[in-house]
This record gives structure tokens, C-alpha cells and sequence, in this order.
């Protein structure tokens, strides 16, 4: 079983906070969801990558076709999660992996 520990957790209600929480304190980490309030998850991702490239992005959506997973690699997410695939060990080990 995999702990985590001295992980800080925080959630945005849309992409101008996501982007205002990443600039006081940028994350080693973002996990996004292709709709979001104000831009959808696809611009703030080719934000985020723009404005702070080492930031690794993790796209999990319940939008699992082709078109989406291209275009969110297209935009620079670094992963691409199904939500109805998606086991909680392999956000884990992504975790982990990059810690």
C-alpha cells in the first residue's frame, strides 16, 4: 500500500484560480478535467505548459476518444486518464514517479 505523505492537495472552482494558485505556489503536478469553468481544460493546460513548462500535467476526463487524447497531448499534457479506466495505483505511481 502506498502512503502518501507531505502532499498539499489543493482544488480550483475554474482555470483563473487554478492559474492564480499555480503562480504564488507552482506545483510539481496538475491533475485537469477537459471542462472547467471559464477556459476548458485544453487551453489552461497549453497555459500552464506555456507559463511554467516543467509543471506535469495530467489530463483525466470522463472524454475518452481519440480526438480528446490528441488534443490534449496537443496542448502538452504530459498523461491522458480516462476516468472510467483510471486506477487509483497508476495516479499513485505517477505521483510518485515524479516526487
Amino acid at each position: 500500500m502506498h502512503r502518501l505523505k507531505n502532499i498539499d492537495i489543493q482544488a480550483a472552482g475554474s482555470a483563473e484560480k487554478a492559474l492564480a494558485k499555480i503562480s504564488d505556489n507552482p506545483p510539481f503536478l496538475v491533475f485537469m478535467d477537459i471542462r472547467l469553468p471559464g477556459k476548458n481544460g485544453l487551453q489552461l493546460t497549453r497555459r500552464i505548459k506555456h507559463l511554467y513548462p516543467k509543471i506535469i500535467v495530467a489530463v483525466c476526463t470522463g472524454f475518452d476518444s481519440n480526438v480528446y487524447r490528441e488534443a490534449a497531448y496537443g496542448a502538452g499534457a504530459d498523461y491522458f486518464f480516462s476516468k472510467s479506466e483510471m486506477e487509483i495505483t497508476e495516479l499513485i505511481d505517477l505521483i510518485y514517479s515524479h516526487m
